[in-house]
C-alpha cells in the first residue's frame, strides 16, 4: 500500500502532471518486520532517533526527526482508513549519501554506512 501525502510548503508549486518526477522526498515509510525491536535497534545505532525520545516496543515505533520518518511495525498491522493488513515486503532507503537501509523479504535489515 503506498499513501501520497503532498505538504505544500515543502514543495514548489507545478503545473506538471503528477508523476515520479514530482516526488521530492519521502515524509514517512513503513518498515514491516517481525523483528520491530532489533529493527528499531539497529536504526537508532545508526542514527535514526526514536519520535519523542519514547522507548522501543515490540509491535510499532516511530523513529526519524524533522520531517523524515520510519514506522516500524509488525506484519499484519490494520493500517488506518483501510481494510488490509500489512505484509513485509523487500525495500531499499537511501536516508542521505552516507547510509542505506535495506529489509529484505523476511524482514531482516541491513544498514550500510559509508
Amino acid at each position: 500500500m503506498v499513501e501520497y501525502i503532498s505538504r505544500h510548503s515543502d514543495c514548489p508549486s507545478s503545473k506538471d502532471p503528477f508523476s515520479s518526477k514530482s516526488l521530492l522526498s519521502i515524509g514517512e515509510i513503513n518498515l514491516t518486520t517481525p523483528h520491530v525491536h532489533s529493527v528499531g535497534t539497529q536504526l537508532i545505532n545508526s542514527g535514526i532517533t526514536v519520535r519523542n525520545t519514547r522507548l522501543l516496543n515490540e509491535t510499532f515505533n516511530f523513529l526519524g526527526s524533522g520531517s523524515a520518518f520510519f514506522l516500524v511495525g509488525t506484519p499484519k498491522r490494520r493500517w488506518f482508513f483501510s481494510n488490509r493488513d500489512s505484509e513485509v515486503h523487500p525495500l531499499m532507503v537511501k536516508v542521505n549519501h552516507s547510509l542505506t537501509v535495506a529489509l529484505d523479504e523476511e524482514g531482516m535489515l541491513k544498514i550500510t554506512q559509508k
